[in-house]
């Protein structure tokens, strides 16, 4: 006889998503690599269920935690660049916010939450996000006169002495 009850890895192997989240405008505005970035997004929680009153709810345990690094994106086959853009877009929509800003060394990755704020997507109480701007040193394009000071710095030649 079986048991009414599915073993855990049949249940771990479905990704569920909200009736709302699928029929809003926001998600369906959504570009096809977004939606498959935000897939894999809700793929990586992990979720507890917990009483609260009456119900049983599942809550997410790992929010704010969640890593997808560019590396990863790279091994599903989506470009560094249309990552970027993916995570954009969700943060821009509401439906991820960056709660910390990797430097991409030393295993210093991004981390990432889900986020509702796309249920006010379009309205006049939606709050705005983007994500944070790479601030490092050195990276993208600079003044030359920036740049020649900046290379320098990291070689130890005085100015004087040129």
């Amino acid at each position: 006889m079986e048991s009414s009850h599915e073993p855990a890895w049949i249940a771990e192997s479905y990704l569920w998503t909200q009736k709302e989240l699928r029929e809003s405008q926001a998600f369906r505005s959504l570009t096809k690599t977004a939606l498959l970035v935000l897939l894999d997004f809700h793929g990586k929680v992990t979720k507890t269920r917990a009483k609260v009153g009456r119900k049983k709810e599942y809550r997410i345990t790992n929010n704010g935690k969640i890593l997808y690094s560019y590396s990863e994106a790279e091994k599903r086959g989506i470009t560094r660049a249309t990552f970027r853009n993916a995570i954009d877009q969700l943060v821009e929509k509401g439906f991820l916010d960056v709660t910390h800003s990797g430097g991409g060394y030393d295993g210093d990755f991004s981390k990432y939450a889900l986020s509702n704020r796309w249920r006010a997507h379009k309205k006049t109480y939606f709050i705005e996000c983007r994500r944070p701007k790479d601030q490092r040193q050195g990276r993208g394009f600079q003044k030359k006169k920036k740049l020649i000071l900046l290379k320098r710095r990291k070689t130890g030649v005085n100015a004087e002495s040129k």
